[in-house]
């Protein structure tokens, strides 16, 4: 298993980079308003990704057992398909309630999940080289544009990077169908596949819509409440949180793929064990980076931010348990204990709406709500995976 990490991470390392690199450059050339509407329309893509993640997972899940060698790529047709009508769907709700622009929210949606079902889908065959390349270039395309735009001196919007993640998704596709060599049998999809497929990942698609809501809750919250300073301040301040946390998704689909071919295993207290010491080494590691090199983020995002940056320790703390967490949801998805998922969803989504509106009552406050709420999530879930393990 930890040789495919390896191998994962490695592949990974180009895409992550690529991402860190676009995310900064984004930030720096951004006004604080241009910034604050493009990540509320990504925090409200993030959400439709999240309610339809379970679709991600499946596919993972099929594609790894190795059961279905013959028909892989129906199955990816299929969630993808089942994904764009939900995207549609999802973004004509959120622009009826909320006024955001349907158009562009269909775009980002479909881009960046369309580009992590077809990523899932390299990954659980092992094809690293293919799926390294599919990830590069989600963030290679707009980061390249967005560099000779601004050489040019000209202006960039919002909008112009949510249509370049479109040019990263067709260009994806390209490769897909240069590279694909398996003809399409429509004959294998019928409703009692289906039908088979949604009743077992049920209870997965709902985790994952509750955990949408659950990681784009606050700055749909910040929307609501806040002004468009606090909201770009926040949403600087969490995506250097997820850039410090950026290798833990390479982590859990690993994990995933691992537990999906043995979940069987005798020797699952060990692995939780293993992964365990090296998630807290890890998660210790990275704190102290974010601790002693902070004041370098201020070279970094730009001095518009300057005071959001002084909130930047305060995160090692989620950081941390956010890598000590990980292991929890691929061992119940292995071990199909979706009650538990279920219920550590509800607790922390209950949990985090609790405490956002008795106490957010400024951004320092809210600063303090959000960690609160990583940390509670981590811990709440590991004390489920701890309770499960020993009651067997």
């Amino acid at each position: 298993m930890f040789i495919l990490l390896k191998k994962i991470l490695a592949a990974d390392f180009l895409s992550k980079i690529l991402q860190v690199i676009l995310t900064l450059l984004i930030i720096r050339i951004f006004s604080k308003d241009n910034y604050a509407n493009y990540s509320v329309i990504l925090a409200w893509a993030s959400i439709i990704i999240g309610l339809t993640s379970g679709f991600n997972v499946s596919l993972l899940r099929i594609t790894a057992s190795g059961k279905n060698k013959d028909n892989e790529n129906i199955y990816l047709l299929l969630f993808t398909s089942l994904f764009l009508v939900a995207v549609i769907i999802g973004s004509l709700v959120i622009n009826h309630f909320y006024g955001i622009n349907a158009s562009l929210l269909v775009i980002l949606t479909s881009s960046l999940g369309g580009i992590q079902l077809l990523a899932a889908y390299y990954q659980a065959q092992e094809k690293i080289k293919k799926y390294a390349l599919i990830n590069s270039l989600r963030s290679l395309i707009p980061l390249l544009t967005v560099f000779f735009l601004m050489v040019a001196s000209l202006s960039v919007s919002y909008e112009d990077v949510i249509y370049l993640f479109l040019a990263a998704y067709i260009s994806s596709i390209s490769i897909y169908i240069a590279n694909e060599k398996k003809p399409f049998n429509l004959n294998l999809i019928n409703l009692k596949n289906i039908r088979s497929i949604f009743r077992e990942n049920l209870l997965l698609l709902a985790y994952y819509s509750i955990i949408a809501v659950y990681t784009q809750y606050d700055l749909i919250f910040l929307s609501q409440e806040f002004s468009n300073d606090d909201i770009s301040n926040f949403a600087v301040l969490q995506r250097l949180y997820l850039l410090t946390i950026i290798l833990l998704p390479s982590v859990v689909s690993t994990l995933r793929i691992y537990t999906a071919k043995d979940t069987t295993s005798e020797n699952l207290r060990a692995l939780i064990v293993t992964v365990l010491k090296k998630s807290i080494f890890l998660g210790f590691f990275i704190c102290l980076l974010i601790v002693f090199l902070y004041p370098m983020s201020i070279f970094i995002v730009g001095e518009q931010y300057s005071d959001a940056v002084e909130f930047l320790p305060l995160f090692a703390f989620a950081t941390f348990f956010s890598y000590v967490g990980c292991i929890f949801t691929p061992i119940f998805i292995s071990k199909e204990l979706y009650k538990q998922l279920i219920i550590s969803g509800i607790a922390s989504v209950s949990f985090k709406l609790l405490i956002y509106d008795v106490f957010a009552s400024d951004l320092n406050s809210f600063i303090w709500c959000f960690i609160f709420s990583v940390v509670f999530y981590n811990i709440f879930g590991l004390s489920l995976m701890y309770t499960s393990q020993q009651s067997k």
